[in-house]
């Protein structure tokens, strides 16, 4: 994998087209998410109260993942896990040893964490719809690297780590080339790829591309 540095893209466009070009991204991002928010806030209350027949626990699920320069931020998406997952299944919370696994997955097919709405929700890829809540925020951008929780960031090389040289996406290149059938190393290869050849045309086609699995079911 060849090496992709953090100043790679400054370099390239210079830092007043990378100012201009973040600064209309942000515009587009705002007003698609905002839409979104509006249009669909309908669904996302009867898929939180779903949630809370389902099992006990909030419908919303927070959790710290790490922003644009590592920069910190609460992320939001629906709770497709049990409240006290973390207590009944501690090894899957050992992510330094999971990292080293050659396999390691994100997001486990089979994982006894899941609820029952909460497989349904993984598969439809509608447990990232509070995801909108963040991109409003400015926490993340529509189309970027996912969002990583603190805990991994050590196991990110100095090449991975180029994927935090921009805001993180509620959807990726990652995303859409095998999204949890990926290993932690293909993941991070795509996203350092992504922001290397970041452009407006690479973001559409992952955009449509994100839709036409969601309406087909098989995001995950």
């Amino acid at each position: 994998m060849s090496e992709i540095a953090y100043d790679r893209l400054t370099v390239e466009k210079g830092p007043r087209r990378i100012n201009q070009e973040d600064a209309i991204r942000r515009s587009f991002d705002l007003v698609l998410s905002a839409a979104a928010l509006i249009l669909l806030s309908v669904p996302i209350l009867i898929l939180a109260v779903l949630i809370r027949i389902d099992s006990p626990g909030p419908a919303i699920f927070k959790q710290a993942r790490l922003g644009k320069n590592c920069k910190p931020f609460v992320f939001y998406k629906f709770r497709t896990m049990y409240s006290d997952a973390a207590t009944r299944f501690p090894h899957l919370y050992d992510y330094a040893a999971l990292s080293n696994e050659p396999d390691f997955l994100f997001k486990r097919p089979e994982d006894p964490r899941l609820t029952r709405i909460g497989r349904w929700l993984r598969r439809t890829g509608l447990d990232e719809l509070p995801n909108l809540i963040n991109v409003v925020k400015g926490d993340c951008s529509l189309v970027g690297p996912r969002p990583d929780i603190p805990e991994m960031l050590p196991q990110y090389t100095a090449t991975q780590r180029a994927r935090f040289a921009v805001r993180p996406g509620i959807t990726s290149l990652a995303h859409i080339k095998g999204g949890n059938k990926l290993t932690f190393a293909q993941t991070a290869f795509l996203d350092a790829e992504y922001v290397a050849n970041r452009s407006w045309t690479l973001d559409a086609k992952i955009l449509l591309l994100t839709a036409r699995t969601i309406i087909r079911g098989d995001l995950h």
